[in-house]
């Protein structure tokens, strides 16, 4: 793994306080148009004021279901639950277990194009970190190992 410097810091507490607060923004803004549109505070042209809330609130509820799952998959620890998750989910569970376990800047490659890497991140001292998930129950031979190292060397 690279463990060059990065010059970006950011503790995982003020990243916690930052998305309480992107989550808590985004509550309070369909809380104010649901309200507007239900009290007939808007009188003219609703629908895109309707399709906008309508919109919001569909987000909001699958990210929290999105991470209710992954609370229960983590908390549960059991391996049929992992085993239940297709790859992109499991990629995500595995950068959330990273996240806590200290480090930072974790983040889930695209899936295609990605030369490997499946989650980049940054351990306490600032070095950099490749990782690959392989969720299998055989060998995965010496391909991965191989593709790993070519993503160190790209991240």
């Amino acid at each position: 793994m690279n463990r060059s410097k990065s010059k970006r810091s950011c503790s995982p507490t003020a990243e916690r306080i930052a998305a309480f607060f992107k989550w808590l923004a985004l509550l309070v803004t369909i809380s104010c148009l649901w309200t507007l549109i239900l009290t007939d505070s808007i009188e003219e042209n609703r629908l895109p004021f309707i399709a906008a809330a309508s919109l919001l609130t569909a987000i909001l509820a699958v990210r929290v279901l999105y991470l209710l799952n992954l609370v229960r998959i983590t908390r549960g620890g059991v391996n049929s639950l992992v085993d239940e998750l297709d790859g992109i989910e499991f990629e995500h569970f595995c950068a959330r277990v990273l996240k806590r376990s200290g480090f930072r800047s974790v983040h889930v490659t695209k899936s295609s194009g990605d030369f490997g890497a499946d989650i980049t991140a940054l351990d306490t001292e600032g070095g950099s970190w490749v990782f690959q998930c392989k969720r299998y129950s055989s060998n995965i031979g010496n391909a991965p190992i191989q593709e790993v190292s070519a993503a160190r060397l790209h991240y």
